[in-house]
């Protein structure tokens, strides 16, 4: 006999590193299509930084970094110009 399927709900943080899949673009797209794309990801429901998760600098680091990073601009002056200088 097969195992019926449990449908999981995801974890605030699967759904943060789930975010990841996200295009980098993600935030200039129109809102109907981020909902398509939150809605393929499972991740309709996260509630991001406005949620209970406690996010280290690190993370909001990598949040940053795949979203709005300028390319081309060193690490280290992105890390100074936005407060993680002490990473």
């Amino acid at each position: 006999m097969v195992a019926p399927f449990i449908n999981r709900i995801m974890t605030q943080r699967e759904m943060f590193e789930k975010s990841f899949q996200r295009p980098s673009n993600y935030f200039k797209l129109s809102a109907q299509r981020q909902w398509e794309i939150d809605d393929d990801l499972g991740i309709l429901d996260w509630e991001g930084q406005h949620g209970d998760e406690v996010y280290s600098d690190e993370d909001i680091l990598r949040f940053k970094n795949h979203y709005d990073m300028p390319r081309g601009k060193p690490l280290a002056q992105y890390k100074e110009e936005n407060g993680y200088t002490d990473i």
